[in-house]
């Protein structure tokens, strides 16, 4: 038999046991055009197991043979035989492939995708398991796909037992804010100057802007300590985004029972000299809990709850600012229903219109707004309604538009998990509109409980999660490999940071190209910060 092994004359990187030697070599373009081109593969994704048996490959040619959970490639001598593989690691880094082999007669050759040229990369001959390293930069799809080939040609034989794929993971994390209780509520962005966190200062009862001076936040001497605000009870439920181009905190101040609103005058906000601050809402009821701060219309928004009238409320500023005069901010009752609705806020601008996601107390339900108008300034612009019969749900809600629609993280409380929720529709004008449910994490009750506290936000242009695990008080996080998340086997989660009791109130964001995440410490009562970063680095 003619042997695969000495397919090409330049193989690079043969690293298997056994290889052959001596023999002549098979023309490289016919075995190359025995494989599906990577063109065809190139947008497609995978769940992210990084184990598959060799049964379990994603495609094949007609002359293998599935004996239990392995393969045999049954080549002739004119016609090659071969198994495809897929992986998605998700945000983790390519390391290494260990293909596992038996009962390999002849050999056998290995094709690794190469997306830079468009082109299978060949390896071997191998008569046994091998193990190749994997560059993360080439050989991934435009789907987040890693592809293998294993192959036989001229009539050799060889079984695929499984294949294993190893990936480095490396967050740098580092305690931020430490004098105190400090970091709860924590809500996380990217200023011009780097990584910035609002939250609250439990010991101080104050509202604390924490920021870095370098792009990614690292090393923790580039850290500063900024209060925004000290008088009184003020920063529960804060919520931090970029207005005008300025950092800007939406906040609760519980010693007026009011809804405040604090806004730099610069990119950074780096001294606290620089803040306005706004008190929005100072009524007669007791409101400004549970804050959302979205940039709707050109302008700063609020969702909130009233907590003397039991309903979900929104505001919205008549300028671009918010602080600056005339500083007018037009108050709106969304939801005013009889019970105890607007618990839990995310207002996000989806479609170009703002919508709210929040829930109910007793019975707890998710509940969901719309407005018709692009700014909702007006009680009869909304629609709102009970968005699906899942109950009980509470947690902290996170509302993203993700390819054009509305999704929805919560905690499902009876299935102690991690659920999305995803409309049909860019604009859902009824329950009806969500008819996608998908359990990310958790859901064997307690106590695996999963997602308690949830932030979504894109990452690599795909919905991504950062959560608590309860029963490991640990934080985690959770990446789609596809562009929807709508399918449970597009998520792979990895854990982040554990030991202490760690992973509420966690912010999820994009800062410097990379996934990052603030959360709170509650065995240290710090504020921590993690940051994906790439191998080596």
């Amino acid at each position: 038999m003619i042997c695969l092994g000495l397919l090409l004359a330049a193989l690079a990187g043969s690293c298997g046991t056994g290889q052959p030697a001596g023999q002549s070599h098979p023309d490289e373009a016919a075995v190359q055009d025995a494989l599906p081109g990577l063109a065809t593969l190139r947008g497609s994704s995978a769940a992210g197991s990084l184990e598959l048996l060799g049964n379990a490959n994603f495609s094949h040619s007609l002359n293998t043979v599935q004996i239990g959970d392995n393969v045999t490639l049954l080549s002739s001598p004119t016609e090659p035989s071969w198994a495809i593989y897929q992986f998605n690691p998700g945000l983790a880094y390519l390391e290494e492939i260990q293909v596992l082999l038996a009962n390999v007669n002849d050999a056998a050759l290995l094709a690794v995708s190469d997306y830079a040229s468009g082109r299978w990369q060949f390896h071997g001959p191998y008569t046994g398991s091998t193990t190749l390293p994997l560059t993360d930069a080439t050989m991934r799809s435009d789907g987040g796909s890693f592809h293998i080939a294993v192959l036989t040609a001229g009539g050799d034989e060889a079984q695929v037992q499984k294949l294993v794929l190893h990936t480095e993971t490396h967050w740098r994390i580092v305690t931020v804010a430490s004098a105190g209780d400090v970091g709860r509520y924590s809500s996380l962005v990217e200023t011009p100057n780097g990584p910035a966190i609002a939250c609250f200062d439990e010991t101080q009862d104050d509202l604390l802007f924490v920021h870095s001076g370098t792009a990614n936040g690292l090393p923790l001497a580039a850290w500063t300590v900024e209060r925004i605000d000290t008088g009184g009870n003020v920063g529960q439920y804060c919520s931090l985004a970029m207005v005008g181009g300025n950092p800007a905190i939406s906040y609760y101040d519980q010693t007026n029972r009011a809804l405040k609103f604090a806004r730099s005058t610069t990119t950074i906000g780096a001294d606290a000299a620089t803040w306005r601050i706004k008190t929005v809402d100072d009524g007669l009821d007791e409101v400004g809990a549970f804050t959302s701060l979205a940039v709707i219309d050109g302008r700063p928004a609020i969702s909130y709850y009233n907590s003397t009238d039991t309903d979900l409320m929104y505001a919205i500023s008549a300028n671009a600012t918010g602080t600056e005069a005339p500083a007018i901010w037009l108050k709106v009752k969304v939801d005013q229903n009889a019970g105890v609705v607007g618990l839990g806020t995310s207002l996000a601008l989806v479609n170009g219109k703002p919508q709210i996601a929040y829930y109910e107390f007793f019975p707890y339900r998710l509940h969901y707004a719309i407005s018709r108008t692009v700014n909702g300034d007006n009680h009869a612009d909304w629609d709102y309604y009970t968005a699906t019969a899942i109950e009980p749900v509470g947690g902290n809600f996170d509302l993203l538009e993700v390819a054009g629609k509305p999704l929805v993280s919560f905690y499902d409380w009876d299935g102690g998990s991690l659920r999305l929720l995803r409309s049909s529709e860019a604009e859902p004008a009824s329950a009806g509109s969500w008819n996608s449910s998908v359990t990310v994490a958790g859901g064997g009750g307690f106590p695996e409980d999963r997602g308690d506290y949830s932030s979504l936000a894109l990452i690599d242009g795909r919905p991504s999660l950062a959560y608590h695990d309860y029963e490991h008080s640990a934080l985690r996080f959770a990446h789609s490999s596809s562009l929807t998340g709508a399918s449970a086997s597009d998520w792979r989660s990895i854990e982040v940071d554990s030991g202490n009791s760690v992973g509420e109130h966690c912010s999820l964001a994009l800062i410097n190209g990379q996934p990052a995440i603030s959360y709170y410490d509650s065995t240290d009562h710090d504020l921590r910060y993690a940051i994906l970063q790439p191998p080596g680095s």
